[in-house]
């Protein structure tokens, strides 16, 4: 099993870092001209729920990431709940919420052992 020391380093990996540029260069293209858009249109019906040109935009935005070969979708066509940054390079994206993720490692962790 390797070191805690690894499990637990969170520093970008050198493979990784020019992916993160493009990323941070597709939001300041593509998502921050359409941020205002995305929240000044919010769902009256339900406040929990997008609203259609809210899903729209970010539909949007997930597929152009996708075509760039930013974002791998991992959803099998259910909705997006977590994005995982993989020292691949690529952004996972999955329907699991975060603290399912965090608790099947920790579950995963404990079978294994020390």
């Amino acid at each position: 099993m390797p070191d805690e020391k690894f499990l637990y380093n969170l520093e970008l990996s050198d493979k990784f870092k020019p992916t993160l540029e493009e990323v941070k260069q597709f939001i300041e293209d593509k998502v921050l001209p359409v941020e205002e858009e995305f929240f000044g249109t919010p769902n009256k019906e339900d406040r929990w729920a997008l609203s259609q040109r809210s899903s729209e935009i970010l539909e949007g935005l997930k597929s152009q990431a996708k075509e760039k070969g930013l974002a791998i979708d991992m959803t099998c066509g259910r909705k997006t709940k977590a994005a995982i940054f993989l020292d691949s390079g690529h952004i996972a994206l999955v329907a699991l919420q975060p603290e399912t993720i965090v608790g099947r490692l920790r579950q995963q962790r404990e079978r294994l052992g020390p």
